[in-house]
């Protein structure tokens, strides 16, 4: 595991693991109560619970979700653990939440 990160605007810890040729695993901790990934831990516990794919343009991207009935919880925000780049979170009623963040 490499180093974690504070990231103030989702109120979280977070820190990555890696190995070559595996996808990239994202560990998320709230740092207090008020933290939006509480809700998430008591429906689902300490589990995976979505997929973040990474997209060139994040409007251009969420433009096209909406199209395929995915909603954005909320408007896409800069994330400090991946070099300030944008992310946004979606839920679709048949999918579930989806992660984007642009390249």
């Amino acid at each position: 595991m490499g180093e974690i990160y504070t990231d103030s605007i989702q109120n979280t810890y977070i820190a990555f693991l890696t190995r070559d040729g595996f996808p990239m695993i994202e560990l998320v901790a709230p740092i207090d109560e008020t933290s939006p990934i509480c809700n998430t831990i008591k429906k689902v516990g300490n589990s995976t619970y979505h997929v973040c794919y990474s997209v060139p343009d994040i409007d251009a991207a969420l433009a096209e979700l909406r199209a395929q009935r995915y909603m954005p919880l909320f408007k896409p925000v800069e994330a400090v653990a991946i070099d300030n780049k944008k992310i946004c979170y979606l839920m679709h009623p048949e999918v579930g939440l989806i992660e984007i963040v642009e390249q």
